[in-house]
């Protein structure tokens, strides 16, 4: 089964206690629009496919998730969820208000080649899978890792406030670390730079 989004394609999941399972590949090369509170779930045994950014809070002109969780399930291998670059959260939104979960057992949930930011309502929980992907943009958001170990690859780290709580899990550092002025930054647990 093949779901393609749309220009201007939008996603309502309304109620926290809600989920819609996409058991699907999901094509974008136009960006997708997450709303509601409840749970949008990438599942399935084919990669999804498409460069259109999908946004996980509110900005203007690009995919936006105002609120709600986004779960990568997919099943096994290197099968990927998000191909596009993706930016969680806005920075009007309760801390938490949008969320992106590795809930699947792919190594590859994200494309190498992909991007993320995360804003301040944003979060981005690694849920003890390991995985790669090219850049990591932290603006007073979190990236947290809740499950046990876990190691997430990242070519470079920006951050703008924020924090990084890897718990037992490991942040390979392969490219540059940058830290923009704005308010205090933190990252706890084990950094492995392997950058500069």
């Amino acid at each position: 089964t093949t779901v393609t989004y749309a220009t201007g394609a939008a996603i309502s999941v309304d109620s926290a206690s809600d989920s819609l399972n996409l058991n699907a590949t999901v094509v974008s090369s136009a960006g997708m629009l997450k709303l509601g509170g409840g749970t949008l779930i990438y599942s399935g045994t084919a990669s999804n496919s498409g460069s259109g950014t999908i946004t996980y809070g509110m900005s203007t002109g690009t995919t936006n998730v105002l609120e709600g969780t986004l779960q990568l399930n997919k099943f096994s291998g290197s099968i990927v969820a998000l191909s596009g670059t993706t930016i969680i959260g806005n920075n009007d939104g309760g801390a938490g208000a949008a969320k992106v979960e590795f809930t699947g057992l792919s190594t590859a949930e994200t494309s190498s080649s992909v991007g993320i930011t995360v804003n301040r309502s944003g979060i981005l929980d690694l849920q003890g899978a390991s995985d790669t992907m090219a850049g990591l943009t932290i603006v007073d958001g979190a990236l947290i890792n809740t499950g046990m170990l876990g190691t997430l690859t990242v070519t470079g780290l920006a951050m703008t406030g924020g924090r990084v709580d890897m718990g037992s899990g490991t942040l390979n550092l392969s490219g540059n670390f940058t830290y923009n002025s704005g308010a205090p930054a933190t990252i706890d647990g084990f950094l492995d730079p392997t950058g500069t």
